[in-house]
């Protein structure tokens, strides 16, 4: 049984939370509830262990893939549209160059 990825376990009070910031002797308060706090309460479905990777760079990546995405696809159709050689006068599509 592995113990890493259970939430419950490294954020299981609120002092183990990424958004607890102490104040005084007992509390603290929340950051992303913006209330106040006791390190000894049980943590909130909210809670992130302390070193939880940062969203913000899972986001950058997810564009950053999107964009790969779209540019490979982009470049994917061009490669595959054939290229106007000529129009033929008596047809009303173009001819397209033979290789």
């Amino acid at each position: 049984m592995s113990f890493t990825n259970s939430p419950s376990i490294s954020t299981s009070t609120c002092r183990h939370c990424r958004h607890y910031v102490p104040e005084g002797r007992r509390g603290g308060s929340c950051q992303q509830l913006n209330v106040s706090v006791r390190s000894g309460w049980k943590a909130c479905s909210l809670a992130l262990p302390p070193f939880a990777p940062s969203w913000e760079s899972f986001e950058i990546e997810r564009l950053w893939k999107e964009e790969l995405l779209s540019l490979q696809e982009s470049v994917f159709l061009s490669y595959m549209q054939p290229e106007v050689y000529e129009t033929d006068a008596h047809r009303s599509a173009p001819s397209y160059r033979a290789e």
